[in-house]
């Protein structure tokens, strides 16, 4: 029994370990991703807090310090303020634009005023509120994310004839599943043993590995109607002598209307008919719509 102990005791030193490591490596392996939009930035400075929680426990090695609760709560309480990071680049994903940074800064700093009140007044009731903050923030960020990508999808859907790296409902289910590892670390928080820190640790690495390969492969779309913005004056030019030839030359006004009036107006309809021959034309001849990425 003893020697069964021993064994799953270094085992768990050993997925501590293995996952440090594994943060360390997809730090660095983010870096030059977090350069490509806001939300691998926001998922880029995730990994990094996180690897800093992980490298940070390195101080329960010291004897004097192994079994003391204050420190316990205290990284527990410092490790909650990754959360705000974390849902910024869930939001962001679903909703690009929405994770402001006024928004992040307001969230962490919010998260982070129980860590200067805990190093004040080390009370319990304080350590409840920072994991009860974590939990509301959690559930709005669950609820939002479900909302954005509904109607992020059906953007998707009426404006995209292809949903490759572009579907955010990779997003859902991770931002589900991975909340849930929250609640297994509540658990584990109330009830640890070496098995329960080594079976959460190799879960949270089969998790971020899945969120790491998705993210980088996804292509953020911004849900703006172009055409609606830039209007009429879109309208591409046409060629002198194709249009305007069968206009009226008299400088005369012809039943009230002035003559450049009614040149306009020939011109608009002779543009329109161009076009609308030169679009047949093309889906005729070069069958555009059988394009797998045309929008």
């Amino acid at each position: 029994m003893e020697d069964s102990m021993l064994t799953i005791e270094a085992f768990a030193h050993f997925m501590r370990g293995g996952v440090t490591i594994f943060f360390i490596f997809w730090s660095c392996k983010l870096y030059s991703y977090s350069r490509r939009n806001r939300m691998m930035k926001l998922l880029f400075i995730a990994t990094l807090y996180l690897t800093f929680s992980f490298l940070k426990d390195a101080i329960f090695l010291v004897n004097a310090w192994k079994n003391s609760e204050y420190l316990d709560n205290l990284v527990n309480v410092v490790d909650l303020v990754f959360y705000p990071f974390l849902c910024a680049f869930f939001l962001e994903a679903v909703h690009p634009g929405f994770a402001t940074n006024r928004r992040l800064a307001c969230a962490i700093f919010v998260q982070a005023f129980f860590v200067v009140l805990f190093l004040i007044h080390p009370a319990n009731w304080v350590l409840g509120l920072a994991f009860a903050l974590s939990n509301v923030m959690i559930l709005f960020t669950v609820i939002t994310v479900m909302l954005f990508a509904y109607r992020y999808q059906h953007y998707i859907a009426t404006n995209y004839s292809y949903h490759e790296h572009i579907d955010v409902v990779w997003v859902a289910v991770c931002c589900l599943v991975y909340f849930l590892t929250h609640y297994l670390y509540l658990y584990a928080f109330d009830h640890t043993t070496w098995l329960s820190e080594a079976l959460y640790n190799l879960y949270s690495m089969v998790i971020w590995t899945a969120l790491f390969l998705l993210s980088q492969r996804h292509k953020v779309v911004v849900t703006t109607n172009l055409l609606t913005q830039r209007g009429a004056a879109s309208y591409p030019s046409v060629p002198a002598g194709e249009a305007g030839d069968e206009a009226d030359t008299s400088a005369e006004p012809m039943n009230g209307v002035p003559q450049e009036k009614r040149e306009n107006n020939t011109t608009e309809a002779n543009r329109d008919t161009l076009l609308t021959e030169r679009l047949n034309q093309c889906m005729e001849n070069d069958k555009p719509y059988l394009i797998p990425k045309l929008s």
